[in-house]
C-alpha cells in the first residue's frame, strides 16, 4: 500500500509539474498576445494619426487651390487697375495741355478784343472831331 501511495504521489507530483509547465506556457503566450495587441493598437493609433494628417494636408491643398484662382483674379484686377491709372494719367495730361491752350487762346482773344475796343474808341474819337 505504501508503494501504491508513493506511486500515486509521484504521479500527482508529475501531473502537478506538467500543469505548472502548461500554466507557465499559457502565461508566456498570454504575455505575447498582450504585447501583440498593444503593438497593434499603437500601429492603429499611428495609422489613424497619419491618415488624419494626410486628410488635413489634402484639405489644406484643396483650400489653397480655391485661393489660387482668387489670387489670379486679384493679379488681373491689379493689372487692369494699373492700365486704367496710366490711361487716366494720360487723359489728365491731355486735359492740362488743353487748359493751357485754352488759357493762351483766351488771353489772345482778350488782347484782340481790347485792341478792337481801342480801335473802335479811336475811330469814335476821330469821328467826333
Amino acid at each position: 500500500m505504501q508503494s501504491a501511495q508513493l506511486d500515486f504521489e509521484k504521479e500527482l507530483a508529475k501531473k502537478d509539474q506538467e500543469h505548472r509547465v502548461e500554466t507557465e506556457t499559457l502565461v508566456l503566450q498570454n504575455e505575447r498576445l498582450v504585447s501583440c495587441l498593444l503593438a497593434s493598437k499603437q500601429k492603429q493609433t499611428h495609422n489613424t494619426k497619419v491618415k488624419n494628417i494626410e486628410e488635413a494636408e489634402r484639405e489644406r491643398e484643396e483650400s489653397m487651390n480655391v485661393v489660387h484662382p482668387l489670387e489670379g483674379n486679384i493679379e488681373i484686377i491689379q493689372k487692369e487697375n494699373k492700365e486704367l491709372t496710366e490711361k487716366l494719367n494720360g487723359l489728365t495730361t491731355i486735359i492740362e495741355e488743353l487748359r493751357t491752350e485754352l488759357s493762351t487762346a483766351k488771353l489772345g482773344f482778350e488782347r484782340e478784343l481790347t485792341k478792337k475796343d481801342d480801335d473802335i474808341l479811336h475811330l469814335q474819337q476821330e469821328s467826333e472831331r
